[in-house]
């Protein structure tokens, strides 16, 4: 496995998280990798860097998952300043993104409850497969949304 600093590592995590790539090709090594890893990545001081620009997308999408996280708002605000410049909303860290990504939050009950998703007794026994559902839900959920937008 490439390391976190590495750049393999940082364009790998970029097109898991970012782009549909990860989804189809990557399903196994992210399933190993969380089964490794149950409580995430070990480290936040990790930047990613993108190839495109979906940030403001992304940031709307998290707005409409968790319309209170103020977090999320100024960031929002931010990047849509950004792309109005035509300046890019890359870099940012890990410990910035679990602030605001709902990707990177699964186990918060905030986007849980905007799922309308519980935990039952077979979750709490293996939380992974818990996990895997959230995910899955909240990828088809983003893809309806990206589609009436």
């Amino acid at each position: 496995m490439a390391k976190m600093n590495s750049c393999m590592f940082k364009v790998g995590y970029f097109l898991y998280t970012k782009t549909r790539i990860g989804y189809f090709y990557h399903r196994r090594e992210i399933t190993k990798y969380a089964q490794e890893h149950p409580d995430g990545h070990s480290k936040c001081h990790a930047t990613e860097f993108m190839g495109h620009e979906y940030a403001v997308q992304n940031l709307k999408f998290a707005i409409h998952l968790n319309p209170d996280n103020e977090i999320t708002r100024q960031k929002l605000n931010w990047a849509s300043k950004q792309r109005k410049k035509m300046l890019p909303t890359c870099p940012s860290s890990l410990r910035e993104e679990k602030l605001y990504n709902p990707f990177l939050r699964l186990s918060d009950k905030v986007i849980l409850e905007s799922l309308k998703m519980e935990q039952n007794e077979d979750d709490e026994n293996n939380s992974h497969s818990f996990q895997v559902r959230v995910l899955n839900e909240m990828r088809e959920r983003k893809e309806i949304y990206n589609q009436d937008v």
